[in-house]
């Protein structure tokens, strides 16, 4: 979905982009609205503001910094304004393994106090 709407970014008039820009951020609420739940369940209860406070922000300073810079660099390098979607896919793709050994937690009281 990503590596299509940034190609529309690059080209499209004022309108398009602006409806591609609110498609991505839906998409990324609906990430933020199950990752706000699932990262503090993977930590005890002793654990868990630490781990999450720790491994978020060092994750977003890591990644989040340098996402944009590299994907300025790919641009630049291939001239093809494809290459930040196309970028996004391959590291969801990348990440599909990890999600999928999250262990499931519903109806089950979490670790800990």
């Amino acid at each position: 979905m990503s590596a299509p709407l940034f190609a529309l970014l690059g080209g499209a008039p004022g309108g398009a982009q602006l409806a591609v820009t609110v498609t991505l951020a839906v998409a990324i609420a609906a990430w933020v609205a199950i990752a706000s739940s699932a990262i503090p369940e993977q930590f005890g209860a002793e654990d868990r503001f630490s781990g999450l406070a720790v491994g978020y922000n060092i994750a977003t300073a890591i990644f989040g910094g340098l996402s944009p810079l590299l994907a300025t660099l790919l641009v630049r390098a291939t001239g093809w304004d494809f290459a930040p979607g196309l970028m996004l896919a391959l590291v969801a793709l990348a990440v599909l393994p990890v999600i999928r050994r999250l262990p499931e937690t519903a109806r089950r009281p979490l670790r800990g106090r």
